[in-house]
């Protein structure tokens, strides 16, 4: 599989691939190509070796499983430090509680039927650096966008863009949509 990396707004990095006839895009500060792994692991993209090349079409680096990368993100320590280290699901949501069932507060949560995790859906309101609301398909409840995820994404979204999403339900309850990752390139 072939992955492109750029440059996108504020330093961040974009990573891009084709797999099953869709685009993903997947932005990140540190570690854009292994996010992007993750996103087409939970696409059912199969195990192979990862080329990543600049827009320029010069080789970055080569991985021998894409499988292996999504395992891996990069963190930045103190001042400045990258460290490659497994990728762990956020610490403030309580990871799979929205999949399906009953949610700690015991109210019922709809997910995604093939228990993966991620669900697909289109953006209902942006607000461009403050929030988002996303509609999964199937589902009439909208789930809540935070301003950080948004600008992470590559650019800013509109009305009916389609998103690939996990749901994530916080401590006290409320349902987000997390580790957003753009399924299609915006029209000109």
């Amino acid at each position: 599989m072939q992955v492109v990396i750029r440059e996108g707004r504020d330093g961040m990095d974009i990573a891009e691939a084709d797999h099953a006839g869709e685009r993903f895009t997947a932005t990140s500060r540190n570690g854009a190509t292994m996010k992007l792994a993750r996103a087409l692991v939970e696409a059912g993209a199969p195990d192979g070796p990862v080329e990543a090349r600049g827009t320029d079409g010069r080789l970055r680096f080569t991985v021998r499983s894409l499988h292996a990368l999504a395992k891996f993100t990069i963190k930045e320590r103190d001042r400045d430090k990258l460290r490659l280290e497994r990728h762990q699901n956020r610490p403030d949501f309580l990871p799979g509680k929205a999949l399906g069932g009953v949610s700690d507060s015991g109210r019922p949560v709809r997910g995604p039927r093939d228990g993966s995790g991620v669900m697909d859906g289109h953006f209902i309101t942006v607000r461009p650096g403050r929030f988002a609301f996303v509609r999964p398909e199937g589902d009439a409840n909208n789930l809540f966008v935070t301003g950080s995820v948004l600008d992470a994404l590559p650019h800013v979204p509109r009305r009916g863009e389609p998103v690939r999403f996990r749901v994530a339900e916080t401590r006290d309850g409320r349902r987000r949509a997390i580790d957003l990752v753009l399924t299609q390139e915006p029209a000109p």
